[in-house]
């Protein structure tokens, strides 16, 4: 009868070669911060009217067109700036919350203004023959012909989103934040084979990747 010897593998070296594989399977993958930085479309800032939004019109010029004249809010730091743009060539962008065709602000100089009221401060037996009402929340008007609505507009309300150049720039950043996760990763898993060889115990076979969710290492 022969005898066969079968090598039986040390459980610390199986132990070892399959935290690494894990590793290395959690690095192929692509990192978490690079994928949503491409993936998430809503990246950007909010504008919005400002709460005091010191609407103006004017009469523009161009026939039936009105120039709008507003305090913009940008989220979160409530940076403001003016903004001017042509009420009717935009109505369809705004309402679709779309930034508006921008123009310069100084073209407002030397065209005739639109009056603008306060919904509590209008008196319609002395009112022009076009006007605008502005809501109580200045986020919108309603332009009067006389006595008559013409129409109610919204001022823009928009995300500005994160263009491709904007997430190129970003990119290595993400990169790095990725690289540090799978960093870090692999040293506890360094640190936890090392400590327990030391002690002479046994490996857990399998890391409790709830753990490592939970102490920021994975995604």
């Amino acid at each position: 009868m022969v005898s066969v010897k079968q090598e039986i593998p040390d459980m610390k070296s199986v132990a070892v070669m399959k935290w690494m594989l894990l590793l290395l399977a959690a690095a192929a993958v692509p990192g978490c911060a690079t994928h949503a930085l491409w993936a998430d479309s809503n990246l950007g800032t909010w504008h919005q009217p400002s709460s005091d939004s010191t609407l103006r019109l004017f009469h523009s010029g161009q026939p039936g067109e009105l120039l709008v004249l507003y305090q913009e809010s940008t989220e979160p730091h409530d940076a403001r700036r003016l903004r001017a743009y042509l009420l009717y060539q935009n109505a369809k962008r705004i309402a679709w919350q779309k930034h508006p065709k921008f123009v310069n602000i100084d073209s407002a100089h030397g065209l005739e203004p639109v009056p603008v009221f306060a919904d509590t401060n209008l008196d319609i037996s002395s009112a022009p023959p076009l006007y605008a009402v502005l809501s109580t929340n200045k986020m919108s008007f309603t332009l009067y012909s006389s006595s008559t609505a013409v129409g109610a507009f919204s001022l823009p309300v928009y995300r500005d989103g994160m263009g491709r150049i904007e997430r190129i720039a970003l990119t290595p950043l993400a990169a790095t934040a990725d690289a540090t996760v799978i960093g870090g990763a692999i040293g506890v898993a360094a640190g936890y084979l090392y400590v327990v060889g030391r002690a002479g115990g046994s490996y857990d076979i399998w890391p409790n990747f709830d753990a490592w969710k939970d102490a920021g290492l994975l995604p």
